[in-house]
C-alpha cells in the first residue's frame, strides 16, 4: 500500500473512453478529488500533508444509454464516496492522469471506511452479513486500532 489518510471526496468526474475506432471502452471509473484530512502511511514518494488534494479512481461510471437514459455502472456493487463524509482509505498508486498520480483503493470496497458508520454497523447487527462484510468490518476495526480512531 502506498498511502492511507483520512479524506474528504470535494469534486467527482465520470471519465468514459472509447477507442475511435472500434466503438470498444478504453476506460470507465470516475475520479474523485480528496483533500487529505490525515496522512498515516505514504510510500508513495509524494511527502503529502493534511489539506493537500489526491486523485482516487473509483470502480463506477455513468453512461447515458439511448432509450434508457443515465446508467450507472459499479464493479461488485461499490458504493462511490460521498462528499462531506469523511473516509479512511488504504491506496495504491495506479495510473498517471496528465500530470496527477491517481491512487486505486486497495480491494476495492475493503480498503474503503467512512469514518463515522453508526447507522451501516447498526443495520449489520440485525442482519445476517454476508461474508465479504464481515472481512471488510474486521479490516476496519483492525485499521481503526492501528490509527487510533476508535
Amino acid at each position: 500500500m502506498s498511502l492511507v489518510i483520512l479524506g474528504k471526496p470535494i469534486k467527482s468526474e465520470n471519465v468514459v473512453v472509447f477507442d475511435s475506432e472500434t466503438g470498444i471502452f478504453e476506460q470507465r471509473f470516475t475520479l474523485t478529488e480528496v483533500e487529505l484530512t490525515n496522512v498515516f502511511t505514504d510510500k508513495s514518494g509524494h511527502k503529502y500533508k493534511v489539506g493537500d488534494i489526491i486523485i482516487v479512481g473509483e470502480p463506477t461510471y455513468v453512461m447515458d444509454v439511448i432509450g434508457t437514459g443515465l446508467v450507472k455502472y459499479t464493479i461488485n456493487d461499490y458504493e462511490g464516496m460521498e462528499k462531506e463524509k469523511e473516509y479512511l482509505l488504504v491506496l495504491e498508486k495506479e495510473i498517471v492522469v496528465g500530470e496527477d498520480q491517481t491512487y486505486g483503493i486497495v480491494g476495492l470496497e475493503l480498503g474503503k471506511h467512512e469514518l463515522n458508520i453508526s447507522e451501516e454497523m447498526s443495520a449489520l447487527n440485525h442482519t445476517q452479513p454476508h461474508p465479504a462484510q464481515v472481512q471488510k468490518e474486521e479490516f476496519r476495526v483492525d485499521l481503526f486500532k492501528k490509527y487510533k480512531l476508535n
